[in-house]
């Protein structure tokens, strides 16, 4: 009879689970990346590294100032263009696992007996 309630758990609420499990890893990924951040933040200066001036400074250094601002920028967007690069890997093969772990569920109650029965040891 346990073998019955198992087998009802494993292909009922256990799959179920899995999937819930499943779902709420993907989301920590794309959490540790913060993508939702840095898609807003896209153009923002690196580190909020900004150059001011005063009114009574010259065209130079505003000149200098808005140049340090648009360098920072760049510098800003290619770090979080690279980390959203990677972020998109990572969820694309936690996804990728995540099938093959959903694939794979079913079977796995009977796969040492199919083994057995192959003869892969």
């Amino acid at each position: 009879m346990l073998i019955v309630y198992f087998f009802q758990w494993w292909y009922t609420t256990g799959w179920l689970l899995r999937v819930k499990m499943l779902l709420e890893h993907m989301s920590s990924v794309a959490n540790f990346y913060s993508v939702g951040t840095l898609l807003k933040t896209m153009f923002s200066p690196w580190r909020q590294i900004v150059s001011t001036t005063r009114a009574d400074q010259g065209v130079d250094a505003k000149f200098q100032a808005f140049l340090d601002n648009i360098i920072s920028r760049f510098v800003g967007f290619f770090v979080r263009l690279f980390v959203l690069i990677a972020a998109v890997v990572f969820v694309t093969l936690t996804i990728l696992a995540n099938l093959v772990l959903l694939i794979i569920w079913p079977v796995a109650p009977v796969l040492p007996l199919i083994l057995v029965i192959v003869g892969v040891t």
